[in-house]
């Protein structure tokens, strides 16, 4: 029996970005990273709506929902930017306004570090202008300590911020050890 109907993967296809063959080598040894990355967004959104009830109404739901597929999908596209390096200011400000958006959407500190630290990671790894990813890198730290200071309130700020510090800090070296 012949079966005629289109897989689900070709159906999909369109999702896969399209590479020269002596790119589809590079994209497969970072593919598990975004893998990776995919399930901990997937995750984060999960406990982000599961946590915030303010986010399971049906319209905040919807807006959420969607602003996150579009932070997903830049993600995975997101392999470009080392073809197109004139893509990369405009990738970090749009991913950093989806980014504060959802956080600011969710009220969620977990979603804030997930999103923040991803992008950081990003910029160390994919970005080539260094001078962009050292900027990008402190807005991105900016936006996070714009949300922690309402949460732990200035008297204990110290402690919030020596961590979100020393998780930069071991980003940027994971990412240029393993570049």
């Amino acid at each position: 029996i012949i079966n005629d109907k289109p897989s689900i993967a070709s159906k999909l296809s369109w999702l896969q970005p399209k590479l020269d063959p002596k790119d589809q080598g590079v994209l497969g040894e970072g593919r598990p990273f975004y893998l990776i990355m995919l399930v901990v967004l997937v995750g984060m959104y999960v406990q982000a709506v599961y946590s915030t009830p303010d986010v399971r109404e049906p319209a905040t739901l919807v807006l959420f929902t969607g602003l996150m597929l579009i932070h997903i999908v830049l993600h995975w596209y997101s392999f470009y930017l080392t073809k197109r390096p004139e893509l990369g200011l405009p990738y970090l400000v749009v991913q950093g306004v989806l980014a504060y958006i959802l956080v600011a959407i969710s009220d969620n500190m977990g979603l804030s570090f997930g999103l923040y630290f991803a992008l950081m990671g990003e910029a160390v790894g994919i970005v080539r202008d260094r001078r962009l990813t050292v900027i990008a890198i402190v807005v991105y730290l900016g936006l996070m300590l714009y949300r922690l200071i309402p949460e732990l309130g200035w008297g204990n700020i110290s402690a919030g911020a020596l961590t979100v510090v020393l998780v930069t800090v071991f980003i940027i070296i994971y990412v240029v050890m393993y570049k």
